[in-house]
């Protein structure tokens, strides 16, 4: 998943989202931070559904709706 923008804080490699195996992980890339929920993320976390991802100030805001198995992609 890739986001662009012009916004400030938002970093060439901000933040990457991973499928690994039923997880869904973030990790964040960007010494300006990646909010979930709120809170800074350092390093990893595994994603719930219905999260708010933030980036940016002011924030892009996305959120994990669903996550798919490979073979329904």
């Amino acid at each position: 998943m890739q986001v662009g923008g012009e916004g400030a804080g938002i970093s060439n490699r901000h933040c990457a989202v991973q499928v690994r195996g039923r997880q869904v992980v973030l990790k964040n890339l960007s010494p300006d931070g990646t909010l979930v929920d709120g809170n800074r993320i350092e390093g990893s976390t595994v994603l719930q559904l219905g999260q708010i991802l933030q980036i940016g100030s002011p924030a892009d805001e996305l959120q994990l709706i669903a996550c798919l198995d490979s073979d329904e992609t």
